[in-house]
């Protein structure tokens, strides 16, 4: 309708936009590509920022999508820088979730901070109630282990998600993460199977497929769990900081003069023993064994 409508050009790119989400979103991510695509292209010309922006934010939905945290924290402080807030920035401010998710998946986590300490100074939360619980959410993402249950419990009963259901499972996925983080492995599960059913319910199916890799991680308990405490011999250590970084195999591999299929062996090794499915979750999870070796030597 919007090509039929004389001048309306600038509206079709709307609806673009938003399909592009969408097909993120729902996993069809090469569609989201080409979406992305055609907003580019049409506005960069034009200096169009909004509709850059909307652009950007499907790539940052792909990457998420793909559990590329490193790619969707590129394109998500292209979008907003972590520091501010800009004025006018639509996509700023819906992609708050998404730039706190991908920074504390990739350590930066003092940039995470202070991007919630500016959202808070801004008032967001009184934005709407649906802003409200996501800046609950975002607080618990980037709050210490003290504080963060009890928030993500907050944002998960707030009324403001009741119409927002692939933002509810989003932070009971990330809620369920966090939880399998502390070594509470029963309701770990039982949120991640949570957060799996509703995005399947959703259709949103690499999402429900990051549940689920979550969840078969969360089954190693008891002696697993022991194991995993365990200090890291010197060179799985540093094999791990490296694709922690974004080293690639190869590259590791010339750097420590080993096999590539050394490397490989030992990561496939270290992924169980460290709780995590993916090379990006590797820094969060040596710093929580940096933290239980600390402790440890403190008693």
């Amino acid at each position: 309708m919007a090509e039929q409508i004389q001048g309306g050009e600038l509206l079709r790119r709307y609806f673009i936009a938003n399909l592009g989400i969408l097909a993120a979103w729902q996993g069809n991510l090469d569609a989201a590509r080409r979406y992305a695509t055609e907003l580019t292209e049409w506005s960069q010309p034009r200096r169009l920022g909004l509709y850059l922006d909307y652009a950007e934010r499907i790539m940052m939905l792909v990457a998420l999508a793909e559990a590329d945290f490193a790619t969707a924290y590129q394109a998500a402080v292209s979008i907003c820088p972590p520091e501010q807030l800009p004025p006018f920035g639509n996509q700023a401010f819906t992609g708050t979730l998404d730039l706190i998710e991908a920074a504390t998946h990739t350590g930066h986590i003092d940039e995470a901070r202070t991007h919630v300490a500016v959202a808070t100074r801004l008032r967001i939360a009184k934005v709407s109630p649906r802003a409200e619980a996501l800046a609950i959410a975002v607080s618990a993402m980037t709050a210490p282990d003290a504080e963060a249950g009890e928030l993500y419990e907050s944002a998960l009963i707030h009324p403001g998600l009741a119409d927002f259901p692939f933002e509810h499972a989003r932070i009971t996925l990330a809620h369920g993460m966090w939880l399998r983080r502390q070594r509470r492995h029963n309701q770990a599960r039982d949120t991640l199977k949570r957060a799996a059913k509703a995005f399947d319910h959703l259709g949103a199916q690499p999402w429900a497929s990051r549940a689920l890799a979550e969840f078969r991680a969360s089954a190693a308990t008891g002696s697993r769990s022991t194991e995993r405490n365990a200090p890291l011999s010197p060179q799985k250590r540093r094999i791990a900081e490296l694709a922690a970084s974004g080293a690639t195999t190869k590259q590791i591999a010339a750097q420590l003069t080993i096999s590539t299929r050394t490397v490989d062996t030992h990561l496939r090794n270290l992924f169980p023993k460290l709780g995590v499915t993916t090379r990006a979750a590797l820094g969060e999870a040596l710093r929580q064994l940096d933290s239980v070796e600390q402790s440890k030597s403190g008693n």
